[in-house]
């Protein structure tokens, strides 16, 4: 245990608490979501970050029914523009809530219907990434948004995702936050191989 969270980060070699470590601690979550959630808002990626680890901590929104698995795999495939499942979860959580900002509540379910996806869960995200905002901003790594004016609270968002469409740095937050449990899926090659 104490060698895996000095690999991690968390301690270092006397085994005392590093920096990265005592956030850690202060996060209820796994030390690779925390790391995530640390390194998300440390980088200006923030909300894209925070919907990720919300997935991880709870189930997939993608649904799978029995007679219809190989419909459902094929709707889903289309969020997975970047070769990544994290990240194909960010863009099914995005399109669904541009749905639902465009046709309210009946046109956000019906876009989850229509493309097998768990609207509760992704509902789920977006509470708990609002959770983990909180969490973030009392240890001062984010702004705290409850205390600013409408305007203010619009540019500390911004501020804190101002990297949030930088689809490389995502995936180089979400390498460092978890590895080393980290795949690596090369064309041609029929499994994955561990990354180093």
């Amino acid at each position: 245990a104490v060698s895996s969270l000095q690999r991690t980060g968390a301690l270092d070699a006397d085994e005392a608490l590093t920096p990265l470590g005592r956030h850690l601690a202060a996060l209820p979550t796994e030390i690779s979501v925390g790391r995530l959630l640390v390194y998300g808002a440390m980088l200006r990626c923030a909300q894209p970050v925070l919907l990720i680890a919300a997935a991880l901590s709870d189930r997939s929104p993608f649904l799978q029914p029995l007679a219809r698995r190989e419909e459902a795999r094929l709707v889903q495939a289309t969020f997975n523009k970047e070769q990544s499942d994290h990240l194909a979860v960010l863009e099914a959580h995005r399109q669904w809530s541009d749905a639902r900002r465009q046709g309210g509540n009946g046109e956000a379910r019906r876009f989850a219907e229509r493309h097998f996806l768990s609207e509760r869960t992704l509902q789920g995200m977006s509470e708990m990434a609002d959770q983990f905002w909180e969490q973030l901003a009392g240890l001062g790594l984010l702004p705290k948004l409850d205390r600013l004016r409408a305007e203010q609270r619009d540019a500390a968002r911004a501020l804190a995702n101002a990297n949030a469409s930088n689809q490389q740095l995502l995936k180089a937050v979400l390498c460092a936050g978890l590895f080393p449990n980290v795949l690596k899926a090369t064309p041609g090659k029929s499994a994955p191989s561990l990354s180093q």
